[in-house]
């Protein structure tokens, strides 16, 4: 037998209660009790991390493989990577706390594992009646110093690395189920301790806590821990119970691993009435003892009383309900608490959130309100700049500083990567900031594996699909649709399949079918915008499938202009969004510019413009104050510069089309390209009569989901297939129609599958 590979040897099954004890390095292993020495005291460990610890001592030195390793610790059975890899890493943690260098597992890349003893080690006989102890391997001088050197200069690494804010440690996936409340307790109360133990477990290192909308709905289910661990894709799944007395407040809580059904941890955590906002810190520094994690820097701020902790905690759960009376009811709480404890950093970054959050159509408060909410988050940080809700308030509301915003929300989710909220927030920031917005595709991704069925990672495959990668659309619909709750949710998911593969029809019928059983936030996150855009393309009437408030002036104005329908000037008087106040709202001004100059109003849309711009560079301060210039800039100028051409005013064009010019090479040259980049670049080359470019670009487009799998309401990305006159003299150059051709065959054929399925 090769000495240095066992792959090809059989390994007994270890069984535990059958192992004496040894000494392993000058650590004492007790494995039929599963003990490791810590800090002086015993320490419990995992049942297969001390099989798997057994296999590598009894295999002396020779090389375990993966295959090895789960024949004998797993019984055989399929387990994935994720489930070796985690309890190879807690036993590196087990070991290296008594043992220091002592004990190391080596990985032998694309081969297996062996355990290492360091030179020195004491090693003593077994103690008591059983089999044979496990014997180290013999090694030359000169080995036994080689291995030592690769020892020190992989801990020096591992150190480097972990002071860098990371950890050699495997990641690790756990998902919480929700918090069962006792007869009592306030479910609500449950709901935000849950959100507290889950923010600190959330924030050690390379764990990603999750606990959202598709824990819940599977549990709701009737599905079993391990099924709905399976379907999330994670290693562990947290369960807990809180109830109450008189006497105290207990949390039972457990840890069950997914592949083998096994309780990993459990224990109940009892407290007094009046320490109870211990309760979360306590269990979450429990559960990351026993994993073998760096222990939550959480600051236990014993200046919050009891009976105000639970009221913060009654709050968050409302919050994370986010219904209208929820929010209402949550703010209303928060600043009571913290009207009493003003130096409470979790109970500001809470008020914060509720600011932001709350349900108003009035402007004024609306803006008085997200003032507000920035002076708390602000003030929150400061008190803990580890605040994950204070980071993700404070990045929304600093709209004048996309650099910020965009720090702010990845700090978020490196602090907490289970974080679903900040993962979306992080992707819609990331939408407004491009072209240098970073990876918007690797934050979707992230989003939907955080939580596959919350409405609103259901957009992913839409961004996916907008910068080229169909794969990846596809991948992420079916994650969804291998996690969904119910039929419905598939059925949905289906639909967006459909449309993703151009078949248009389809997507209509299974969105209408799946209807009745979805909630209104799953309609309108997972199809509404998807809907109203293939129904536009499609030349049907817009349906609004879900309920909503009475629109007014300015949305049947918006409505028309979709429906692409110019309104008179009166009609944009009376939505208030004539004068300089057309500016105002980038829907009307995106819509109606292309509008506006096709039907002979060019003398209107400039008499909009001039009441604004005293110059040009007006007009370009303007869109940095917006905070969207790399958007703004490049669509509007190209309409502007067309307008004053038409009426003589040449030099303030010839700035325009340079502005547009400065500002479409921010776009070319961005590393991510997506169907709104092509969309720029193909507007500049159509102002300047480059019919070469626009050829070009023309011909990408379908292969980032033009115009079929378009998601954003408007005609302005319809320009080419419509009549808007930006693009009069390239529509028909040859190789534009050898493209346009086929598109429009190809929608008029949906359109009457449409029809005949009676979808109109």
């Amino acid at each position: 037998m090769n000495v240095e590979n066992a792959g090809d040897m059989l390994v007994p099954r270890i069984d535990l209660a059958r192992e004496a004890p040894f000494m392993l390095g000058g650590i004492r292993v007790e494995p039929s009790l599963r003990r490791l020495p810590k800090d002086g005291e015993e320490r419990l460990v995992e049942p297969k991390l001390m099989q798997v610890l057994v296999a590598l001592v009894r295999a002396e030195g020779r090389i375990l493989s993966r295959d090895d390793l789960i024949d004998c610790c797993w019984d055989g059975r399929i387990v994935g990577d994720a489930s070796v890899n985690r309890v190879l890493s807690l036993l590196r943690t087990a070991l290296r706390d008594p043992g220091g260098d002592a004990v190391t597992i080596e990985t032998v890349p694309r081969v297996g594992y062996r355990v290492l003893v360091a030179p020195g080690a004491v090693e003593e006989p077994q103690d008591g009646e059983g089999a044979a102890a496990p014997a180290e391997p013999a090694a030359s001088p000169r080995r036994v110093v080689i291995l030592a050197a690769i020892c020190l200069a992989v801990l020096a690494a591992t150190l480097a690395w972990w002071w860098s804010g990371r950890t050699n440690t495997q990641p690790l996936a756990i998902v919480m189920l929700p918090l069962e409340a006792s007869e009592g307790v306030d479910p609500l109360y449950a709901n935000g301790m849950q959100g507290e133990i889950r923010s600190q477990l959330g924030q050690s290192v390379n764990l990603e806590v999750t606990a959202g909308d598709s824990a819940r709905q599977l549990a709701e289910q009737g599905q079993t821990p391990e099924q709905i661990g399976r379907a999330l894709g994670a290693d562990l799944v947290w369960q807990g119970e809180l109830s109450n007395s008189a006497e105290n407040v207990a949390l039972d809580a457990r840890l069950i691993e997914v592949e083998s059904g096994d309780v990993a941890w459990s224990n109940q955590l009892q407290a007094a009435p009046n320490d109870a906002e211990f309760l979360p810190l306590r269990a979450a520094r429990e559960v990351l003892e026993a994993l073998g994690r760096p222990l939550t820097a959480g600051v236990e701020d014993r200046s919050v009383s009891s009976g105000d902790y639970a009221l913060y905690l009654t709050a968050m759960g409302l919050l994370r309900g986010r219904g209208f009376e929820q929010r209402e009811a949550a703010l209303e709480i928060l600043e009571q608490v913290n009207a009493r404890n003003p130096r409470f950093a979790n109970g500001l970054a809470g008020l914060a959130k509720a600011n932001y959050l709350y349900p108003t159509v009035d402007r004024a408060e609306l803006e008085a309100r997200q003032a507000l909410a920035l002076e708390q988050a602000e003030a929150a940080l400061e008190l803990d700049p580890r605040s994950v809700d204070a980071l993700k308030v404070s990045a929304m509301l600093h709209e004048d500083d996309m650099e910020l915003q965009l720090q702010r929300l990845t700090r978020a989710t490196e602090i907490d990567p289970g974080d679903a909220e900040a993962w979306f927030w992080l992707g819609v920031v990331q939408r407004e900031a491009q072209p240098d917005g970073g990876d918007m595709l690797a934050t979707v991704e992230r989003l939907v594996a955080v939580d596959p069925l919350w409405p609103a990672s259901w957009r992913g495959s839409d961004a996916a699909v907008e910068f080229g990668d169909f794969a990846l659309a596809r991948e992420l619909e079916q994650r969804i649709i291998a996690a969904a709750a119910n039929d419905a949710q598939r059925e949905l998911a289906r639909a967006r399949l459909a449309r993703i593969d151009g078949d248009l029809s389809e997507f209509l019928r299974l969105v209408n079918e799946s209807s009745p059983g979805l909630t209104e936030a799953e309609r309108r996150r997972g199809a509404h915008a998807q809907l109203r855009f293939t129904r536009l393309l499609l030349g049907l009437d817009p349906v609004d499938f879900y309920t909503g408030q009475g629109i007014g002036p300015r949305d049947r104005l918006l409505e028309q202009l979709r429906r692409h329908s110019l309104p008179p000037r009166a009609d944009f008087v009376a939505a208030g969004v004539a004068g300089a106040r057309f500016w105002d709202d980038d829907s009307i001004v995106s819509e109606a510019m292309p509008m506006l100059l096709r039907n002979g109003r060019t003398a209107e849309f400039l008499a909009y413009y001039d009441a604004k711009f005293a110059s040009p560079q007006d007009y370009v301060a303007w869109a940095h104050e917006v905070g969207r210039p790399a958007q703004v800039l490049p669509y509007v100028s190209s309409y502007v510069a067309l307008a004053m051409r038409r009426v003589g005013r040449l030099e303030e064009a010839r700035q325009h089309v340079a502005i547009a010019r400065e500002w479409t090479d921010r776009w070319r040259n961005t590393q991510h390209v997506s169907v709104m980049s092509i969309l720029y670049r193909l507007q500049f080359a159509a102002i300047e009569g480059d019919a070469q470019s626009a050829s070009d670009l023309v011909r990408l487009l379908p292969d980032y989901g033009w115009p079929l799998q378009l998601s954003h309401f408007g005609n302005q990305n319809l320009g080419l297939l419509l009549d808007d006159p930006l693009y009069d003299e390239i529509r028909d150059l040859p190789d534009v129609r050898a493209v346009l051709g086929p598109i429009r065959e190809h929608i008029a054929r949906e359109r009457q599958e449409a029809l005949a399925l009676g979808l109109d």
